[in-house]
């Protein structure tokens, strides 16, 4: 299954194209992500590490985490670019890339998070299927949405 994408950490000379990919995804996106300017910020940066899924040379998934203003680091996005490449497992396998590159850059990180919207039911069972479990609840918290907080422990293995 994995042999048709390839994984690589966001390369700064890939923003634009990234960005292009993100802006065109036939999933449904927040208005704030719809910002080029917003969604770069979110992307790129010191305190960013973004993994991209290709097929051939085609970005159709991106996974983001931050450690801007938490830490541990959280997910902040996860985008699956095309819907074919959803239904092959792309959205499970950039969580796992994920997790080997953060541990990889903070080997004594004990767990990581995600906060997704409640009414998300396909990325709930996503990141509970990678070991993630529900921490708490917020409401109205996520884009005027309720959301759920998921963590997964990193000090086990996987």
């Amino acid at each position: 299954m994995e042999s048709e994408f390839t994984f690589e950490v966001l390369k700064k000379r890939d923003v634009e194209k990234c960005l292009d990919a993100l802006l065109s995804a036939e999933v449904e996106q927040p208005t704030n992500l719809k910002n080029r300017d917003f969604l770069k910020r979110m992307i790129y940066g010191d305190k960013v590490l973004t993994i991209v899924a290709k097929v051939k040379d085609r970005i159709v998934g991106t996974i983001t985490a931050s450690w801007m203003m938490t830490w541990p680091p959280d997910i902040s996005l996860l985008t699956l670019i095309d819907r074919e490449s959803a239904v092959k497992g792309v959205g499970l396998l950039l969580i796992d890339k994920l997790i080997e590159a953060i541990k990889e850059r903070f080997p004594q990180v004990p767990f990581i998070t995600a906060k997704l919207i409640k009414d998300s039911t396909e990325a709930v069972s996503l990141y509970s299927a990678k070991g993630f479990t529900v921490e708490g609840f917020l409401k109205e918290g996520l884009m005027g949405k309720d959301g759920i907080f998921m963590k997964k422990d990193l000090t086990e293995r996987m």
